[in-house]
């Protein structure tokens, strides 16, 4: 379960296209949340950090029989080998990416991140996620006065996404309301 937790957050952090580095201490918590999910374990149970560095270990590590199955690269951001992705989206050897990765990226990114990864998850067509992102933020008048800003950026134009101002004047104050999981 261990081995099995670290290579799914690594790979859905990778596969969702979170706009950010996943560095260790966000790693140790998202793989606590994915092994009390896969272990059925109410989210009191303590999880051992010797198991979290073993699995981290292992992944990092090839072996014999397998390459390297994580990377760690540039200031400690972790990504998975290639072909993890493109297994974890087949639909006979596939999963979904997992709910605490959802909860983390609707509660924890900022508006601007979370209107990106909803615009992917749209292009995607991963409309009840999408919904759930764009719901994160309080008023709609911040989602209408961001996408204008969001969409060439998303889709590949070099201009800064960020207006002269950062997106915050006139706007009414954000706060992600909490959303049961999916």
């Amino acid at each position: 379960m261990r081995r099995t937790a670290i290579v799914r957050v690594i790979t859905d952090w990778a596969r969702l296209g979170v706009p950010r580095h996943l560095h260790r201490k966000v790693l140790r918590a998202l793989y606590e949340a994915y092994w009390r999910q896969k272990t059925g374990s109410p989210s009191t149970t303590a999880v051992s950090m010797s198991g979290f560095r073993e699995a981290r270990d292992w992944a990092t590590s090839p072996d014999t029989d397998r390459p390297r199955l994580i990377d760690i690269v540039g200031a400690g951001h972790h990504q998975p080998h290639p072909l993890l992705t493109v297994v974890a989206k087949e639909p006979d050897t596939g999963w979904p990416v997992a709910g605490p990765l959802w909860t983390y990226v609707t509660r924890t990114l900022p508006l601007r991140e979370r209107l990106l990864l909803a615009l992917q998850t749209f292009d995607r067509g991963d409309y009840p996620h999408t919904r759930r992102l764009l719901t994160t933020c309080s008023h709609p008048k911040t989602v209408a006065r961001w996408l204008p800003y969001s969409l060439p950026w998303a889709y590949g134009s070099t201009a800064s996404p960020v207006p002269a101002d950062g997106g915050n004047a006139s706007l009414p104050p954000t706060t992600p309301t909490p959303h049961p999981e999916p």
